[in-house]
């Protein structure tokens, strides 16, 4: 019962997005207070003590910031954090440390394991693909090199006869 209730929610949502789009247009500003204008997309934003239903009274233009922060909810903010199982643990799926020298904390607060990190790596470099990638930025460097080394011998009078 309660997928089929998300589905007639998630058709419902397309339906009114896709109506509002229609009949009114794509978001084109930012109606928020406390916009800082940093935001170039735009959406229409349902207002949190509205229904979701044809009228468009319920929505308001909100630039993407503006809104994912509008809709961030203390019951949101607390699931997204429920997910990140990684911060509890001592080790990685591999059994290495997450601990000291060995943890890498991403920018998203997330962490990851360095050794794990290092093996992901090099697998990639021996694969068809990333060798490919290595020898271009070889020859790339060498041939930056070679350049850099010919203007400083001509500058230095080095490479005249």
């Amino acid at each position: 019962m309660t997928n089929q209730l998300n589905k007639t929610n998630k058709y419902l949502y397309i339906s009114i997005h896709t109506w509002i789009r229609h009949k009114y247009g794509s978001a084109t500003k930012c109606t928020s207070e406390n916009c800082k204008g940093k935001s170039k997309i735009f959406d229409w934003c349902k207002l949190k003590e509205k229904e979701y239903d044809y009228n468009i009274n319920n929505f308001v233009e909100m630039c993407r910031s503006c809104h994912r922060k509008y809709d961030m909810t203390e019951d949101i903010r607390k699931s997204l954090a429920s997910r990140n199982g990684n911060k509890n643990k001592t080790h990685c799926i591999n059994n290495h440390p997450l601990s000291g020298d060995n943890l890498l904390i991403r920018l998203d607060g997330s962490r990851r394991c360095r050794e794990c990190a290092r093996i992901r790596v090099r697998k990639h470099l021996q694969s068809p693909k990333g060798s490919e990638r290595v020898k271009a930025y070889r020859l790339k460097n060498k041939l930056n090199t070679e350049n850099t080394q010919e203007r400083g011998t001509k500058e230095n009078g080095h490479g005249q006869n």
